[in-house]
């Protein structure tokens, strides 16, 4: 009979891309990191590749907050404070990472965030945040559904989700 550890050695892990603040830094437009157990259970199965877009685009930690504004049919990533359109910043690192990214099995990303959420991130119409028009995947994460289309992606939140996380999984 084999035992589990040379039963575990013969496979590979899956390697997924998650957003960085999810148990591995505090990284967070506020400064905190984020706890999840189900990413924490998984460490020792997965290898994961921690990513925080905002970070690498140069914003620091903490960070004065962005979010998305959508003008005619495009969506615009701003930091208000500074009235500043991070948009093409975003998009330049997002295709030359994706670009380079090869060996991926699929992604767990940020629940809300205007770069990382799938699906969950607030569009505004306006600077001011006063009307909340739609929610939609984060700019970083728009480009990695036109990149990976059929690789399995999560938002932190849907791994509490038992169907959601044994399918997912």
């Amino acid at each position: 009979m084999t035992d589990k550890t040379s039963i575990n050695q013969h496979f590979q892990k899956p390697i997924i891309l998650i957003s960085k603040c999810l148990e591995f830094e505090a990284c967070r437009y506020d400064g905190k990191i984020i706890s999840n157990q189900y990413i924490q259970a998984l460490k020792p199965h997965v290898k994961f590749i921690p990513i925080c877009p905002e970070i690498e685009i140069g914003l620091g930690i903490p960070r004065e907050p962005i979010h998305i504004i959508q003008k005619n049919d495009h969506k615009i990533l701003f930091q208000p404070s500074k009235a500043n359109d991070l948009t093409d910043e975003m998009g330049r690192f997002s295709k030359r990472y994706l670009g380079k990214l090869t060996m991926v099995d699929g992604f767990i990303l940020k629940t809300k965030s205007p770069s990382c959420a799938l699906s969950t991130a607030k569009i505004f119409s306006d600077p001011e945040k006063t009307n909340l028009i739609d929610k939609d995947a984060g700019i970083f994460t728009s480009k990695v559904l036109e990149r990976f289309p059929h690789h399995p992606k999560a938002e932190d939140i849907d791994l509490y989700d038992e169907h959601f996380r044994d399918n997912f999984l």
